[in-house]
């Protein structure tokens, strides 16, 4: 996980195909990023990398994660979650909304954002998303 500094307003309008981009274009488009005065929409000097570890757990409810306790960084997760899960991802605010693209799984029907996941973490299906 990476975050960054917002210095700005939300962008969300503007990122409505965020599921079907790579963690590089992201980061790219956010670079790029101006506010309404000109200046830069975030501030990556204060980025900050976090590394976690999945663990593995068949008891847990689908697109959830659970810290384990005294092991900082370690959380269970179901299998499904785990595949789903995008591997990079980029936090740019608390509420992680200027990116949010909530999406309905043709599958299972559940909503999801499609800003955390690679497919869906409920049923593993592929995300079927029309421009």
């Amino acid at each position: 996980l990476s975050s960054a500094l917002k210095v700005g307003w939300p962008l969300k309008e503007k990122h409505k195909h965020i599921g079907e981009k790579s963690s590089q274009e992201i980061y790219q488009d956010l670079l790029k990023e101006t506010n309404a005065i000109g200046g830069q929409y975030y501030d990556f000097s204060q980025q900050q990398a976090f590394k976690v570890n999945l663990i593995a757990d068949n008891s847990m409810e689908t697109a959830l994660f659970k810290p384990i306790p005294h092991k900082t960084g370690e959380y269970w997760a179901h299998p499904n979650t785990i595949k789903a899960v995008k591997p990079d991802l980029f936090v740019t605010d608390n509420e992680m909304s200027d990116y949010e693209q909530l999406y309905t799984c043709s599958s299972c029907k559940k909503t999801i954002d499609l800003q955390f996941w690679k497919n869906c973490p409920h049923c593993n299906e592929p995300f079927s998303l029309k421009k």
